[in-house]
């Protein structure tokens, strides 16, 4: 067999065009691992192609005689490079079948295969190797050629591309795509999304079951969607799809084109903003329990339990506080249908109280957490009446190394992070300060203390404003916040100084019917002011003190999370924008594709007219030429008779149509035609003068044509149709005479030939759809004379080009590789 450059994933990739043939076709590696079967062998070693590749042939199929075959391959191969061999392989219900095989050494790239071609015994005998070689190296120039092309848009593409069918198996995948997801190629080709790329449950417990048929049934509702997926060791990821349905010429559904973003840094940012501002909510509602006149411990431990579920997606849990007086722990349930507890508060004695888990970290006085319950050492099962425990997150609630109570929360729709352990540690600071200040209420000094230490250990900044709006107390968070000590600001400042000009007015109307008894926003937004003139975005909670004309505010600075809004923004916008221009290409290259197929459906309707045509043409050309021949041979007086009346004139005329007639039909034939040139040496100027005895030129218009011996492998008949359209379209742009140059030469590794006319040159309009098929100027134009010209130069690998100006002439260049 012959070698050649392909290289190795090339060479197996051509073998696929055989892989429905009736010839059974073996590849192997040097270490005798199969590379490829086709369907026919794999009936015959009774085997699928997916259990064999990469495996040793002769011992994981059911040939006989295995070990004797390996010697007499290694001997024959090693020495001749060749070898035939009948080969007898049993299937699975015991069936005996032969074939011969025919096996020889091929060398591509610098690997070594062993190729084996087989039929069934007694066949008629072929040279199946020859004939394959030249199937290969056919194949192996339009798998090139194809592939070039389409690789131009999808491997520069930094998006995942990829081809799969109506039962959500890949087809393709682009080099991203692979990369991305962790994959090779022979490890998710054919297999289903669903095996590979795609999970059937989503973390979100979305269910995506029924997404590929979703996709393949609704077109326009799935034609672009965003889900969850699992790259190849397990990472979740996700994915803004922009999804394409590819249809053979009847309207059936051949693949679905899939083109994939990576939003996962984008989704997170939103979870994490929306997490932050249900904390930031939550912990604001916690305080603002704290620091009301009336508080209920049980009020703080279903709003704490409540807001806790929220934040983590908890499905249950409690939380627990120790009763001071007798030191049981006394639970707070947030009950689920399946749970058997039917009273919401219960008393767990010490020998009754939950151990495992919870015991663990009462006993470790620290807060963590478990996705596996069942795997961590302190886990013990469940008690009858508990929940079914999937994902486990307790905190305990210390004041002093001592344990005041818990918060315990189960079965998140999603996994517990660090990030939900901080959030619920820090609601159970709130609690502490919650059962400290209702442990302190029934003395009043105490209580006054509690306030005073609320206040001022207060997470967010807090402030007490006078009826005269002046400020009388401020916390350590408020002096951060704003840059001032309380030495400034007590007694000294009002809160109009540290509000937002634009935003003055507003909140003054605010107090105003506040002070009045009538409604106000509790809560809402402004723009803070700090020391150094500095703007702060922050959420406002604000309440009259009863029996005052005292209000009490806290505030949640939101400057972070605007400018991660004001940042996901610009992100969601340039991820919009490049969305758009991919669409933009594929888009371009599909309307490139149906042009090609209207072109072939327009050829192959013009091949079919030309037969129905032939024949009627036929007679007419008959026809004139008859009654010509009969005119020749009238006397003198009759044809000067009839050439007096006409009648001459109009049989030219309609010679001339018929020849005009036949010229479209054949341009129309042309559109569905392959052009294949054959190369030969062509010397460049005999070209050019046997070209120009193809057209008349005028004796008005100077005509340089190029000297010297420059020869070229070129297709000698069809450079000349292109050659002789250009003459002959820069001649009828010449009307009144000019100069026409014709030009070769070879500059590098291209030859180029120019065709330079000094006419009346075209606008713009025309030279962008110059080379388009349909397009004319000419009254009489079919409009594929460049357009034609074009393909013959493209099917030498090369490359024509146009310039040119109104009034002054054009210029067409023709640039093509030179070849050895």
């Amino acid at each position: 067999m012959t070698n050649s450059d392909i290289n190795p994933e090339d060479f197996l990739k051509v073998f696929s065009f055989l892989d429905d043939s009736d010839i059974m076709l073996i590849v192997l590696d040097s270490e005798w691992k199969v590379k490829f079967l086709n369907k026919r062998a794999c009936e015959f070693f009774d085997v699928t192609k997916q259990d064999m590749v990469g495996k040793d042939l002769l011992l994981e199929t059911s040939v006989r005689g295995w070990e004797e075959l390996r010697e007499a391959f290694r001997s024959k191969i090693k020495m001749e490079g060749f070898f035939k061999q009948e080969l007898r392989a049993s299937t699975k219900d015991g069936h005996v079948q032969s074939a011969t095989f025919e096996f020889m050494v091929f060398k591509k790239g610098g690997a070594e295969w062993v190729v084996g071609v087989g039929v069934p015994t007694n066949s008629p005998a072929r040279d199946w190797l020859e004939i394959l070689d030249l199937l290969i190296e056919e194949r192996t120039e339009a798998i090139r050629e194809s592939e070039s092309k389409y690789r131009e848009l999808v491997e520069l593409a930094k998006s995942i591309i990829f081809k799969w069918d109506a039962e959500g198996k890949v087809v393709w995948m682009n080099e991203y795509g692979l990369k991305f997801f962790g994959f090779a190629e022979e490890e998710i080709i054919g297999r289903s999304v669903y095996e590979t790329i795609v999970p059937r449950i989503e973390s979100t417990g979305r269910d995506l079951s029924t997404l590929v048929r979703d996709i393949v049934e609704k077109e326009d509702e799935y034609s672009s969607n965003i889900n969850e997926n699992v790259k190849k060791d397990g990472t979740r990821v996700w994915i803004h799809w922009s999804n394409r349905p590819i249809k053979d010429s009847k309207g059936n559904l051949v693949a679905i084109l899939s083109i994939g973003t990576d939003i996962t840094d984008r989704i997170k940012m939103e979870k994490m903003q929306e997490y932050e501002l249900k904390k930031s909510k939550a912990l604001s509602k916690l305080y603002g329990l704290l620091v009301s006149p009336a508080i209920k411990i049980s009020d703080v431990e279903d709003a704490i339990l409540a807001e806790a579920m929220e934040i983590t997606e908890s499905g249950c849990g409690f939380v627990g506080r120790v009763d001071p007086k007798t030191r049981e722990l006394v639970s707070n349930i947030a009950q689920l249908p399946e749970c058997k507890v039917k009273e919401k508060k219960i008393k767990l004695s010490k020998d009754n109280k939950p151990k495992s888990l919870i015991e663990f970290a009462l006993s470790n006085l620290k807060p963590f957490y478990t996705n596996s319950p069942r795997s961590h050492p302190a886990y013990k099962g469940e008690p009858e009446w508990h929940v079914k425990v999937e994902r486990f997150l307790v905190a305990p609630i210390l004041v002093d190394d001592r344990v005041m109570g818990i918060i315990a929360l189960a079965n998140s729709k999603r996994d517990y992070d660090d990030r939900d352990v901080e959030t619920v540690s820090e609601m159970s600071k709130y609690f502490v300060l919650a059962m400290q200040r209702i442990n302190y209420e029934e003395e009043l000094i105490l209580r006054e203390n509690l306030y005073k230490t609320l206040f001022e250990n207060a997470p967010v900044p807090t402030l007490l404003i006078d009826e005269n709006g002046t400020l009388s107390n401020v916390n350590a968070a408020f002096e951060k916040l704003s840059g001032y000590t309380k030495e400034e600001v007590e007694g000294k400042k009002t809160w109009k100084e540290f509000v937002f000009s634009e935003d003055l007015k507003r909140m003054e109307a605010y107090r105003a019917e506040r002070l009045a008894g009538r409604y106000a926003p509790p809560s809402y937004e402004f723009r803070f002011l700090d020391k150094k003139m500095n703007v702060h975005e922050v959420l406002a909670n604000v309440s009259l003190i009863p029996g005052t004309k005292k209000t009490i505010a806290s505030f949640i600075d939101l400057t972070d999370i605007k400018r991660l809004q004001e940042e996901l923004k610009r992100s969601k916008e340039a991820l919009e924008r490049y969305s758009k221009h991919l669409e933009e290409l594929v888009e371009e290259r599909t309307k490139e594709l149906r042009e090609k197929e209207r072109l072939a459906a327009i050829g192959e309707a013009a091949t079919s007219v030309a037969h129905d045509l032939k024949s009627p043409l036929q007679v007419l050309i008959n026809s004139v030429y008859i009654a010509k021949m009969g005119i020749s041979k009238l006397p003198a007086p009759m044809v000067e008779q009839l050439k007096s009346s006409g009648v001459l004139e109009s049989l030219s005329r309609i010679e001339k149509q018929i020849g005009y007639i036949n010229r479209i039909l054949l341009d129309l034939q042309e559109i569905s035609r392959p052009i294949k040139p054959e190369a030969t040496n062509v010397n460049l100027g005999t070209l050019v003068k046997e070209s120009l005895q193809s057209v008349t030129v005028p004796d008005n218009i100077e005509l340089t044509i190029p000297e010297g011996d420059l020869d070229a492998r070129l297709d000698p008949h069809l450079m000349r149709r292109v050659l002789v359209n250009l003459i002959e379209n820069a001649v009828q742009a010449m009307p009144k005479g000019g100069k026409l140059e014709i030009a070769c030469a070879r500059v590098d590794s291209e030859l180029l030939i120019t065709v330079k006319d000094t006419g009346i040159g075209m606008p713009k309009e025309v030279v962008e759809n110059v080379f388009k098929p349909f397009f004319t100027t000419k009254t009489k134009g079919t409009g594929f004379g460049l357009y034609t010209s074009k393909r013959i130069v493209e099917a030498h690998g090369g490359k024509i080009s146009v310039e040119s100006e109104v009034g002054k002439g054009t210029t067409f260049t023709i640039r093509i590789p030179i070849k050895q």
